[in-house]
């Protein structure tokens, strides 16, 4: 146990992406917060780490679809799959997202002000994300692919970024009480819940993707 315990989130998720879901229902940090020890990580959140690293067991051992064996990849082959993965997603579902909040929040904002507010943090984390996957497209991961000199520059740029889209999201997790419409709610109003939830995960694994594989093995291959 005590190997696992003094290894970092990030890179116990990078080996076995199965443990995902454990850390996420129990709300610790893989991608943005990955940089930090599991001890540290349940010290922080205030969860037993005992249980924890059982579940984590756990996980690893189940059996099912098979699961992307990443740190394996090429950094060019790891770019071009989160590309055509995740940035996919992103530019398929911000058009649908950003329609449901705009006619809930004019339908139902002046009874609920927070609708506003989930609009507006929505618009601002949609509007960072297009540019910051163009930045990735058109300048970071070329120069990954190429081993350009000035790459460890490009990747805190991107690393910042990823920060600010992380705490976005946590403000819109917060706004919508974890993504939870009340009892009332119209289809509309359930259909933008559903989606910034499926929008959160996705941006979890994305982040989670390039901060703790795609980038160290880019930092690896700019210091051998």
């Amino acid at each position: 146990m005590t190997d696992i315990v003094d290894r970092k989130v990030g890179e116990l998720v990078a080996e076995d992406f199965r443990r995902a879901r454990v850390f996420k229902n129990h709300d610790i940090d893989f991608c943005c917060g990955g940089g930090i020890s599991l001890k540290e990580a349940c010290r922080r959140k205030g969860v037993d780490l005992e249980p924890l690293v059982d579940s984590l067991i756990r996980a690893s051992r189940e059996s099912g679809k098979s699961v992307p064996q990443v740190n394996s990849w090429q950094p060019s082959f790891l770019a071009d799959y989160i590309e055509n993965v995740h940035h996919t997603f992103v530019r398929e579902h911000i058009p649908a997202i950003r329609a449901f909040s705009q006619k809930v929040a004019k339908v139902h904002g002046h009874a609920g002000p927070e609708l506003l507010e989930i609009r507006d943090r929505f618009e601002c984390l949609a509007t960072d994300m297009e540019s910051h996957m163009a930045f990735e497209e058109e300048t970071l991961f070329p120069a990954i692919r190429s081993g350009a000199d000035d790459v460890l520059g490009l990747l805190e740029t991107a690393e910042r970024e990823h920060e600010e889209a992380g705490d976005l999201m946590k403000e819109l997790r917060k706004l919508t009480s974890h993504f939870t419409p009340p009892d009332w709610a119209c289809n509309t109003y359930k259909a933008l819940f559903v989606s910034l939830a499926e929008f959160e995960t996705d941006l979890h694994i994305h982040v989670h993707l390039e901060n703790n594989v795609l980038f160290q093995k880019a930092r690896a291959l700019t210091t051998s």
